[in-house]
């Protein structure tokens, strides 16, 4: 049950005719859990579409919260010849919810941010261990105590970082989404 959502377009530009510049934020709130997606999309005719995107989820009760950073790009002549008439008739290029399964990630990590813990009060979950799947968004177990992000950008950087079970779950559910 969604008891509250809004799309929001903080800024939005035509880049004089030569392309598109978008500034939004998306917000969602059920009992359970709220959601933000801040989006920036650009495009650029005959250049290139790019788009950074950051998450924030938390589940209320836990004393965490995850943030995803996505950065996405392809060169235009790859995604317009890869349109079909139809959905360049539906504006599939000014539309960064279609466009984003089309263009490649250059970089992912998602972050956990742990809320202070008021005295005397017992910390949350135990942690356990995952792989971020950059490809798929997906976040899949491990075995030596850590979740390992990559950017397939650059395969020698790595962020190591401490994840629940309960955010592996969170996060598989907004992949799927």
């Amino acid at each position: 049950e969604i008891l509250w959502s809004s799309d929001i377009i903080l800024f939005e530009d035509e880049l004089h005719d030569h392309g598109t510049s978008k500034l939004s934020v998306r917000v969602r709130a059920t009992p359970n859990y709220f959601y933000v997606l801040q989006r920036v999309f650009v495009r650029v005719d005959a250049v290139v579409f790019r788009l950074r995107e950051t998450r924030l989820h938390h589940r209320f009760g836990t004393p965490f919260s995850l943030r995803q950073y996505t950065e996405r790009e392809e060169q235009y002549e790859k995604i317009a010849s890869s349109c079909s008439p139809k959905q360049m008739r539906e504006g599939i290029l000014d539309d960064p919810d279609l466009l984003s399964p089309k263009l490649k990630i250059v970089f992912d990590i998602t972050e956990k941010f742990e809320f202070a813990q008021a005295p005397g009060e017992n910390a949350g979950s135990q942690s356990s261990v995952g792989v971020n799947d950059v490809s798929t968004g997906k976040t899949e177990p491990a075995a030596n105590g850590t979740v390992q992000q990559k950017s397939p950008a650059t395969e020698d950087d790595t962020e190591v970082v401490e994840i629940s079970q309960q955010e592996i779950d969170a996060k598989n559910r907004m992949a799927e989404q």
